[in-house]
């Protein structure tokens, strides 16, 4: 028995990140499986060549499929022609360092402006009304329902993802840029969770054990892979890539492969961590499932390549407490209240605001549990912070720092604003924005 490699360099190259699953695995449990088990092996050229992701020239080993350059089976770098080339380049030259973030593997291209990714179906292939069209269309629902992300039909030709028919189910990794030819193909074998799945490679992520940190939580046999199919269980380090690992590791990622992915034997080429994959009874417990929606960390991670490696953050702090908003306790939790405390430089007191992907108003986005700031939804009262997904309770404008109503927060297109309750650590919306202290947010 063999494990992968544990020599993995720890660098962290920030930008984005995410985790996803094959676009070819079994199910272990009695849904449907949400990747399309694919003939793979001997039949599938693999390849050396340079990539440079925008710290210079990185080898990597690749798939050649449908004269595509392949990672993991389904992340299509572009043309094989200009990847041998050694001249391609796939990068975002204004990308920094920030640290300490851990959580999915995102990428570290560019990401898709503001949170919006256009897009076009091929409806000859996929006509309005047929299952494929269907099952496309409910994939671009969970997107834009759980997450930040925000899919829309392109305009026109504005720069858009190609969502057409190809063998298999892959897409592009990331926001290629202007001028790019970017797609997702998918074949009519594809399920919804496949496709949900290829998304997430469009928004940027890798595949979930694709993380450096994976060995704490997963072990990999490469002894009872399908022949050539090690390369898809290597890290995104080992695979040439730069990325970083956001947030804990995220077993039930749409972005993890299954247990039996690629299994040339009927037994697992994943269990979880402390299980033995060749043992002649493998508990379930041992073994993982594919999972045909995102998680709950997905749809931060999502957030988390929105709001990108260095935004503005900034502090709210009351002009009539002195106190700073924050979760309560520094939770990372959905639906914890946000209250107010002393202003220490800690990540929980720190905020940025984003134009929403979903519409009018701004976000206003914590850097401690990337969660959203969110009106209560029993009306005026304690603030939350729950997952972004850009919805009324979440959009907010933030009033600017002159007039009768300057540093205000107030509710989108309303009079209802936040206010610090004298004596209280909790602030509370309410509809009377007079210009008190108790009303204004210094940032």
């Amino acid at each position: 028995m063999t494990r992968c490699s544990k020599q993995i360099r720890q660098s962290l190259f920030a930008l984005f990140a995410l985790a996803l699953i094959p676009s070819c695995d079994l199910t272990d449990s009695g849904e449907e499986a949400p990747f399309q088990e694919e003939s793979v092996g001997e039949s599938v050229p693999v390849e050396a060549g340079t990539v440079d992701f925008g710290d210079g020239p990185t080898d990597i080993i690749y798939e050649v499929i449908d004269g595509q350059a392949v990672l993991h089976d389904d992340m299509v770098l572009g043309p094989v022609d200009l990847v041998r080339s050694g001249q391609f380049v796939l990068a975002d030259p204004n990308k920094e360092v920030e640290g300490p973030v851990k959580a999915a593997a995102l990428r570290s291209l560019m990401a898709w402006p503001n949170g919006r990714v256009p897009y076009k179906i091929d409806t000859l292939m996929f006509p309005p009304g047929s299952p494929m069209f269907t099952k496309i269309m409910g994939a671009i629902s969970e997107w834009n329902t759980k997450t930040i992300v925000k899919l829309v039909p392109a305009v026109g030709n504005q720069y858009h993802v190609n969502i057409g028919f190809g063998s298999g189910c892959r897409s592009n990794v990331g926001y290629l840029g202007e001028g790019a030819n970017q797609n997702i193909w998918l074949s009519f074998n594809c399920s919804q969770g496949n496709i949900v799945h290829e998304i997430g490679h469009t928004v940027g992520f890798h595949h979930e054990q694709a993380r450096v940190d994976r060995e704490d939580f997963i072990t990999i046999e490469e002894d009872n892979m399908q022949p050539n199919t090690e390369i898809y269980f290597q890290t995104y380090i080992e695979r040439g890539r730069d990325g970083i690992d956001f947030g804990s590791y995220d077993i039930n990622s749409v972005m993890q492969y299954a247990s039996h992915a690629f299994s040339d034997n009927g037994k697992p080429t994943i269990v979880r961590e402390g299980c033995d994959a060749n043992a002649l009874f493998v508990p379930p417990w041992c073994l993982i499932a594919s999972q045909p929606h995102l998680s709950q960390k997905d749809q931060v991670a999502a957030t988390r390549m929105v709001v990108g490696s260095s935004p503005d953050w900034v502090k709210f702090e009351n002009d009539y407490s002195g106190q700073c908003l924050r979760p309560e306790g520094g939770s990372r939790t959905p639906g914890a209240t946000v209250t107010t405390d002393r202003c220490t430089n800690s990540y929980s007191r720190y905020w940025t605001i984003v134009d929403n992907p979903h519409g009018d108003g701004e976000l206003i986005v914590n850097r401690w549990s990337y969660l959203c700031l969110e009106k209560n939804p029993n009306g005026y009262g304690s603030p939350y912070q729950n997952t972004c997904t850009g919805n009324a309770a979440q959009t907010f404008d933030i009033e600017g720092t002159t007039g009768t109503r300057r540093n205000m927060i107030f509710k989108e297109d309303t009079n209802i604003c936040l206010r610090q309750v004298p004596g209280q650590t909790t602030p509370v919306f309410t509809t009377r924005c007079t210009n008190t202290g108790s009303r204004r947010w210094l940032q």
